[in-house]
């Protein structure tokens, strides 16, 4: 996975990917309430199912990767449409981002997945969602996203035997007047 974009992982859970003025609003594994059905921020994240899913925080969701803890980097090739990559497998002193690219555009004609999600500031960051959004000793990823409605595509890529990569588009969607 050698690039020069910058890698985050999980411990184990589900990563979150939230506008930064908004982090302090997780808590991670530190919220659960007695008597809360909801239970932590964790577990909450951890209850989705799906590639990416969202869970709301005072004022806006925040993105959910689940699945599997894959190693994630931000790909800024395309600066209108950021993608978020997740390696499902690659060699180490492959570069991700080069490799995908290198065939081309990616296709995102028939995603995976889709999910709505609204921006209304910038930067975004992506880290553990065990750990609470105001620590900032946490491994994170930031990258700027104009603010306005985004539908998130998803899609596995498999540019040749020895790579598999999730890829999370965020396209933005024009304001209908």
């Amino acid at each position: 996975m050698s690039s020069e974009a910058k890698w985050v992982g999980s411990g184990g859970g589900p990563l979150i990917c939230v506008e930064e003025r908004l982090a302090h609003h997780w808590l991670g594994v530190d919220n659960a309430i007695a008597g809360d059905d909801d239970g932590s921020d964790y577990d909450r994240a951890c209850d989705i199912g799906d590639f990416l899913g969202k869970v709301p925080l005072p004022g806006a969701d925040a993105l959910i990767l689940g699945d599997e803890p894959l190693q994630t980097c931000v790909d800024r090739t395309h600066p209108e449409h950021p993608s978020v990559l997740r390696v499902y497998y690659a060699d180490p002193d492959i570069d991700v981002i080069r490799q995908l690219h290198a065939r081309g555009d990616l296709d995102f004609a028939n995603p995976e997945e889709m999910i709505e999600i609204d921006v209304g500031s910038t930067p975004l960051v992506i880290f553990d969602a065990a750990f609470p959004g105001e620590d900032r000793s946490v491994q994170r990823l930031s990258f700027d996203l104009r603010p306005g409605h985004y539908k998130v595509l998803t899609k596995r890529f498999e540019p040749d035997e020895r790579i598999s990569v999730l890829v999370h588009r965020f396209v933005r969607q024009e304001q209908l007047i």
